[in-house]
């Protein structure tokens, strides 16, 4: 067996494993003091919070020496940097993230976009940039679903695969509205699930980001299984979310910095950012 092919068997045994502690209720953290050895000098403006991730490659992953990269990383360890802050990276699914931030157990998150429901709870910065869904289908019955807007898919009793606690915009929540459409709707613990389903034919296709999607077919080397629907379904401002714990000054220092780093003309492309 070919030393690829042995690393893409090793992988997806460590993803299932993931994938049952998560169920359980476990998650895992990753500690990193992002000054390194040195401790940063205690001032007035000196902070030190919990941020919360999920495994959404390219933007956030372990890679094979084992550490936490990613352009999304990269980006909320420099406004560490510049807003003089101590960030522990902790990972966990993002229903948990939610939950966490509720309970205050996390102080932030990234890539959330706001709503009444998550405000009642939680502070947000600006939005930093955007995030945007497609279908994906299985290639071998894509031709029937390729012309189809989603609502008539599903009424059609099209089963879509969709991410647990994850939002998707105004015209997905009208769907969620709808019991006769939401018992077409298969909501997976972790969005990576969702590709499984889809091999093993329990939904008919899934949402998902497509720059996520893409790397996501190529690394399993599924060009040729799973197929895009054209059409981009949901575009969403995302923001960091930040628990009721935070203090109101220290989630506005971090806003400052985040809209600093905005106005970089290579701002989009450095951060992998879409705006």
């Amino acid at each position: 067996m070919r030393l690829g092919r042995k690393l893409i068997i090793l992988r997806k045994i460590a993803i299932k494993t993931l994938s049952i502690f998560f169920s359980l209720g476990v998650y895992f953290s990753y500690i990193e003091h992002i000054y390194g050895n040195e401790a940063p000098e205690q001032t007035d403006d000196h902070c030190e919070l919990n941020f919360a991730f999920g495994i959404w490659e390219p933007f956030q992953y372990f890679d094979e020496n084992n550490k936490l990269v990613g352009t999304h990383i990269e980006f909320v360890r420099e406004i560490g940097k510049r807003s003089n802050c101590v960030i522990h990276f902790h990972q966990m699914q993002f229903s948990q993230v939610l939950e966490a931030i509720r309970k205050g157990t996390i102080d932030f998150t990234a890539n959330v976009t706001p709503t009444p429901p998550r405000k009642n709870y939680g502070q947000f910065s600006s939005h930093y940039a955007i995030d945007y869904f497609a279908l994906y289908l299985h290639y071998n019955s894509s031709h029937q679903y390729k012309q189809r807007p989603l609502r008539e898919l599903l009424k059609s009793g099209f089963r879509l695969g969709i991410t647990k606690a994850h939002y998707y915009g105004e015209e997905f929540e009208k769907i969620r509205e709808d019991p006769q459409l939401m018992q077409y709707v298969v909501q997976a613990a972790d969005s990576y699930d969702n590709y499984q389903m889809l091999l093993d034919g329990e939904v008919d296709g899934f949402l998902d980001n497509p720059l996520v999607a893409a790397f996501t077919i190529r690394d399993r080397s599924l060009e040729a299984v799973i197929d895009r629907h054209l059409t981009v379904f949901f575009v969403n401002p995302v923001s960091f979310m930040f628990s009721r714990k935070v203090s109101p000054e220290t989630v506005e220092k971090i806003d400052q910095v985040v809209k600093q780093l905005k106005q970089a003309p290579d701002y989009t492309e450095k951060w992998n950012l879409n705006q």
